[in-house]
């Protein structure tokens, strides 16, 4: 707003191509290597916690195998 009438415009149509850009990409199934590396990480050590937790924690060790996460 500081920056006047024709920046808010501009960001308007920015966030409209960013949008589209997303349902594109949703529609083509894109991958991002980046994020696939991250969420891999984040399974293998929320693996690790539920089998280190898994006498305490029956239900959610059998529920997390049978989703095929461990």
């Amino acid at each position: 707003m500081s920056q006047g009438p024709s920046a808010l415009e501009a960001a308007i149509e920015k966030s409209r191509e960013m949008g589209k850009d997303l349902v594109r990409a949703i529609k083509e199934k894109r991958t991002y290597p980046e994020q696939q590396a991250a969420h891999e990480a984040f399974r293998a050590n929320f693996k690790n916690v539920i089998l280190a937790n898994k006498d305490h924690w029956t239900h959610n060790c059998a529920y997390w195998t049978e989703k095929g996460w461990i």
